[in-house]
């Protein structure tokens, strides 16, 4: 088993709530975190146009 937890952020707002949790979580268990990030590819080319 892995010693490892791992949180998706997704700009939602619970996203900080969740990681706040699973850094408590990793430091408890001597775990390592792993924070990872999604987006929609479609919404992130609109907010790069000018």
């Amino acid at each position: 088993m892995s010693n490892r937890i791992t949180v998706g952020l997704d700009a939602s707002g619970a996203d900080s709530a969740a990681a706040d949790w699973a850094a408590n979580e990793a430091e408890l268990r001597g775990a390592t975190l792993e924070l990872v990030h999604a987006e929609d590819w479609v919404s992130a080319r609109s907010r790069c146009r000018p």
